[in-house]
């Protein structure tokens, strides 16, 4: 190359004096590196040397501007961009010409573009938080003030995305590349039909190409868009093809970020939905008032943009569809009645799967609607004939009539599985028999029955063994196994079931079919399952086993399973390795209320409370979670972080308040009874007294709400007992007869519950001891009392705790006791059916407290070890009493091998037995 001229077909700038590369001078810009290339040529930094400074410098190249309008394209950027002087917008200097190249000096800005920054951010599935929503809020505030100072000037940018922000070393944003921009004194580049902009973030007048209608409000628009995408890490629309992308830009609203992202604000949602409006009468007037809603956002201040509710959406798709073709009426109409029925199924989710029988009349009317453009269709080919339409007529009814068949069948299966979905969410966050009622369950198979398949059985009959009602669950456990015999689960919950019904044979049998039939399972659901109904039963080693054989399955949901075996690890005590599996699921699901839940109780093991108060903020937040949880959690909280006195405030006035949701009441009526026990264990009569008393009137607000309440009954039936304890004479009696008629009641109510049953026996007991003189004998042990009353009374109490052992044969302290009143009634009447029942309650009870903890690292409690020195005491007391000493003593033995205070009172007691039993053997 030579003289500054190109060689003949080589099309490229002479060396030294015109060729874009690093060291270049082009007037009195020296080119100092390269930025970055695009369709408009390269950007370089370079150093301006009349002025000692460093700029960036967009050079187009000669190829380039022989091309249409590029040479015009890019003067129109400079010149749009010479007009404007803000601090986010990026600074044009000049625009000059070299060698044959087209130069804009510029303002250098080092920060990267806002796209790579949302790449960075989004790159490991970050989630939305508070932080992002204000970064996000920030960033588009200062666009649109940016925007408002082009607008003010006459210029419409017309392509504000991501890629066309860059970002200063400090993260402030400026707007670049108004290539594309709209000059309101000159005339535009584009003609009419013509496309401007990036599909992506094009508003929907932009997609119609109409000349003169896109203006300011178009970049408010595309503002909203970037927003969008900042928030949720996607745009609003995609699509397989450019079409199906303009389609939805027309036609279609945006998905609700915070249903993408949860952890988006919902002021700030609504901010960015209404500058989305599909209409731009609807968006902000101008850009500044989008910039001051993002303000009043970033100081905590109500934003102006509101959420568009049903009534609103549908009066803008009416007005629509008014001014549309009847294609228009074609798409919209079944648009609106998706989007309305989105909006029902949210409601039913959050109401708890009630189900609105109204919305199959709105189904029926969508159905209607959508035969009416085939009905028009007819009547126009039939040319207003009416003889000739009645064949268009038939055809749009039969097509009506099977579409709305259709779609009601495909509606009322979706309502099943979200309200299957509800059900299921609720039960997995319970702990065994935490919630007393089982109206759900009823309302959930009176409802949905007839559509019943193994995963409803499977799930109710879960629910029943959740809620302590395994004579419930063992009718749909049965139906489980006649439906698939050979599952896994069936038998998982054939195990549970009969486990609890203390029916140990066919218990065993079922946990030999399940792992036969496990282990020729290959999906890996049914090993999770398995390990669910496993833990239920805590059962929790052979749970993690379950658990470790689904991760080794195919197509395994490993989040899900790293979530289980988080829950599994805390329940072994093995809480680094809880720890671990908890943070790989919450990384990616930080809302998850299970996972919060269980982050929660992670956080009180280690006394870290303001982890505990974060996990009980996100728990709360959620529409899904169990209504008492937050207030159960929160109670926990305050009572380790030493605000108990203000707990026990928020509690009294809850229970004094009707409004009080029945759940929260419920917990905290519990609660107050937990008080009082303990009140009463530590001889603070008065504070007994008042706490028993505040959960009474919890209880009889249940009554009043409803006379058929089991939670009023059943709680009204404990507290008489309780506070019978502290009247004597005609008062006790009154107290006595009360408990008896409310646990009388519940059990009526329902009879499945075992503690209906054991307040009815407990009362009459108690009642019988009164009527004797012995309800606060002096200096008298239980076995005086009970020989104080008459044989029939306490054969009638066995019988009550018969009743309770036949509904949930787990409850260990009930059979240990009874185990004991069998010993005493016995020695009573001699009759040895009373004797072999009480060994064999007593047996029952020391197994059912040998749980399977193998591979835990947590020591067996004081409380747990004290127990079974009692179960072993009782049983010795029993066989002793049938004359087998050698049975006895090895029995006390093992009652003071599990007492933990080798020195305490407990040991010496056991000691002495083991003396006495010793002397009889020898002598």
């Amino acid at each position: 190359m030579t003289n500054g001229k190109a060689e003949e077909g080589t099309g490229a700038p002479p060396e030294g004096s015109g060729a874009i590369r690093e060291g270049a001078r082009f007037n009195d810009l020296t080119l100092v590196r390269e930025l970055g290339r695009g369709s408009q040529g390269i950007v370089y930094e370079a150093h301006q040397e009349s002025l000692d400074r460093t700029v960036a410098v967009k050079i187009l190249s000669k190829e380039i501007s022989f091309a249409e309008n590029q040479s015009e394209r890019f003067r129109r950027e400079a010149e749009a961009a010479g007009r404007l002087s803000h601090p986010n917008v990026v600074a044009v200097y000049g625009l000059s010409e070299s060698h044959g190249h087209l130069l804009i000096n510029q303002e250098l800005v080092t920060g990267g573009t806002l796209d790579d920054a949302l790449e960075e951010r989004t790159k490991d599935g970050h989630g939305t938080t508070l932080d992002d929503c204000a970064w996000a809020a920030g960033i588009c505030k200062a666009l649109a003030e940016g925007l408002k100072h082009a607008h003010d000037h006459g210029v419409v940018h017309r392509d504000i995305k991501p890629g066309n922000v860059l970002l200063t070393e400090n993260g402030s944003p400026k707007i670049t590349d108004f290539g594309l921009a709209k000059v309101e004194d000159k005339l535009g580049l584009s003609k009419t039909g013509a496309l401007m902009g990036t599909p992506h973030y094009m508003s929907p007048e932009q997609v119609q190409a109409v000349k003169d209608t896109v203006g300011a409000s178009s970049d408010i628009y595309s503002l909203g868009a970037l927003l969008y995408r900042m928030l949720t890490g996607r745009v609003p629309f995609s699509g397989e093809s450019l079409q199906k992308v303009f389609l939805d830009i027309l036609t279609r609203a945006p998905q609700s970020p915070r249903k993408l992202q949860p952890g988006v604000s919902a002021d700030l949602e609504a901010v960015c939905l209404k500058a989305l409006e599909k209409d731009p009468e609807d968006r902000y007037e101008n850009a500044q008032e989008f910039a001051d809603d993002l303000d009043r956002y970033l100081r905590g201040e109500p934003t102006r943009a509101r959420p568009v509710g049903p009534i609103g959406r549908t009066a803008r798709s009416l007005r629509r569809l008014a001014t549309s073709t009847l294609a228009a009426v074609a798409l919209l109409v079944p648009t609106l009645w998706v989007a309305v029925d989105a909006l029902q199924l949210q409601r039913m989710a959050e109401q708890d799967a009630d189900v609105h029988f109204w919305r199959l009349g709105f189904l029926a009317l969508c159905t209607f609607l959508l035969t009416y453009p085939l009905a028009l269709l007819g009547v126009r080919l039939s040319q207003g004939k009416t003889l000739g339409a009645l064949p268009a007529w038939a055809l749009t009814l039969a097509v009506g009539g099977i579409a709305g068949w259709g779609v009601l069948e495909q509606r009322t299966t979706q309502l099943h599985l979200a309200a299957r979905g509800v059900l299921s969410a609720r039960i997995d966050l319970e702990g065994v028999g935490n919630v007393r009622t089982i109206d759900d369950l009823q309302a959930y198979i009176d409802i949905w029955e007839p559509r019943f398949d193994a995963d409803d059985f499977q799930l109710v009959a879960r629910g029943f063994l959740k809620r302590k009602r395994p004579v419930l669950a063992e009718d749909w456990a049965l139906r489980m196994e006649a439906d698939a015999p050979q599952d896994p689960v069936t038998h998982a919950i054939l195990l549970a079931t009969f486990h609890s019904l203390g029916q140990v044979g066919i218990a065993d049998q079922a946990e030999l079919s399940m792992m036969t039939y496990a282990e020729q399972q290959k999906d890996w659901k049914a090993w999770q399952q398995v390990g669910d109904i496993l833990r239920d039963m805590k059962r929790f080693a052979s749970a993690r086993n379950a658990y470790q054989e689904a991760s080794y399955r195919p197509d395994v949901n490993r989040d899900l399973l790293n979530l289980k075996l988080a829950q599994v690890s805390k329940d072994l005590c093995q809480w680094d390795e809880a720890e671990e599996k908890l943070g790989r699921y919450i990384e990616f699901k930080p809302k998850d209320v299970p996972a919060n839940v269980l982050g929660f109780l992670l956080a009180k093991q280690r006394q870290d409370h303001d982890a505990m108060e974060r996990h009980v903020e996100v728990i709360a937040n959620n529409p899904l979670a169990p209504r008492d949880k937050p207030v159960s959690t929160r109670y926990v909280l305050h009572d380790e972080t030493g605000r108990q006195d203000q707990n026990v405030r928020d509690m009294i006035a809850a229970l004094s308040d009707p409004a009080t949701d029945p759940l929260v009441r419920a917990w905290w009526a519990d609660t107050a009874l937990a008080l009082g026990k303990n009140a009463k264990a530590n001889r603070q009569v008065e504070l007994a007294q008042e706490r028993f008393g505040q959960a009474e009137g919890a209880y009889q607000i249940f009554l009043e709400q409803d006379p058929d309440s089991l939670l009023g009954h059943l709680g009204l039936a404990f507290t008489n007992i309780q506070l019978a304890a502290f009247l004597s004479g005609a008062d006790r009696m009154d107290r006595l007869d009360a408990a008896i008629l409310h646990a009388a009641r519940a059990v009526e109510l329902d009879p499945s519950y075992d503690e209906a049953h054991l307040n009815l026996g407990i009362a009459k007991l108690r009642r019988a001891w009164e009527e004797a003189g012995v309800y606060d004998y002096p200096l008298s042990g239980y076995a005086e009392q009970l020989a104080a009353v008459p044989v029939p009374v306490v054969r009638a109490y066995v019988g009550h705790v018969a009743d309770a052992l036949e509904c949930n044969g787990l409850n260990s302290d009930t059979l240990n006791d009874t185990a004991w009143v069998l010993g005493q009634l016995f020695a009573l009447n001699g009759n040895r059916d009373d004797l072999e029942l009480g060994q064999l309650y007593a047996e029952r009870a020391i197994k059912l407290r040998e749980t399977d903890r193998s591979g835990s690292e947590c020591a067996e409690t004081t409380v747990d070890q004290r127990f079974l020195g009692m179960a072993n005491d009782t049983l010795a007391e029993l066989h002793e009493k049938a004359g087998d000493l050698a049975a006895a003593l090895k029995s006390e033995q093992a009652a003071l091998q599990q007492e933990p205070d080798k020195s305490g009172p407990y040991a010496q007691y056991y000691r002495s037995r083991i003396e006495q039993i010793q002397a009889r053997m020898d002598g």
